[in-house]
């Protein structure tokens, strides 16, 4: 059976000086100028750092980026949204075991951001540390409820350590968020096929394929008919 993936980092808009809509517009690369002059008369200015730290990560100069909230950091380390800036940017450049660190840094200053938990899960997931992922998305799911995908990836992971029970209460809840969701509908059918719950799986295959799941019909065909 086909299984579907998910396990996105959330980016947020990093809230710097001068950011526009297009990163490599002439008005983001006058202010990095700026910033720089700033820098070079004040080499202490740890928001400077910070504002052209977010200018770099907008420009997709990941180094450039993680080089400026690195000096941020070694001006205020207890900065948690500096922490989770570089992690971002370390994940962007696939620094995973960097970003792993850096935002497990800002949660240990700032443990109620959901955004950090979940994106700590994305990277553990990422890196087959399922139950890892599983720690990380309870403390999103238990700081916001409905927290976009986290029901769905969580449910991903348990399937991973043959945790279907768990599997089928996490796509239950993700389906209750999105009840359009295919994926969710097909996901928690394979997860029941492991399950006494026979009857279910190939119902919910059933939805799957009403919402477009084309992937549904092999199992339904292997397995309901």
């Amino acid at each position: 059976m086909k299984k579907f993936l998910l396990f996105a980092i959330l980016f947020l808009p990093l809230f710097g000086l001068a950011q526009t809509s297009d990163p490599s517009t002439e008005t983001n690369e006058d202010a990095a100028t700026i910033l720089t002059r700033i820098i070079t008369s004040n080499p202490k200015d740890t928001g400077a750092y910070i504002s052209r730290g977010d200018i770099r990560t907008g420009q997709r100069n990941y180094k450039g980026a993680i080089a400026d909230y690195s000096e941020a950091l070694a001006l205020n380390p207890s900065d948690a949204n500096t922490w989770y800036r570089r992690a971002q940017a370390r994940s962007e450049a696939q620094d995973d075991k960097g970003a792993i660190a850096d935002y497990a840094k800002s949660l240990e200053l700032k443990p109620d951001n959901a955004d950090a938990w979940y994106n700590l899960g994305v990277l553990k997931a990422t890196g087959d540390n399922y139950k890892g992922a599983i720690t990380a998305w309870t403390h999103t799911i238990n700081l916001d409820t409905n927290y976009p995908d986290v029901w769905y990836n969580r449910a991903l992971a348990k399937v991973k350590i043959l945790d279907y029970n768990g599997a089928v209460y996490d796509y239950t809840k993700a389906i209750a968020l999105n009840p359009k969701s295919a994926e969710a509908y097909y996901g928690r059918g394979n997860a029941r096929h492991h399950t006494p719950d026979k009857t279910g799986a190939c119902e919910d295959w059933e939805k799957a394929l009403k919402l477009g799941y084309k992937e549904a019909f092999e199992n339904i065909k292997n397995f309901c008919r």
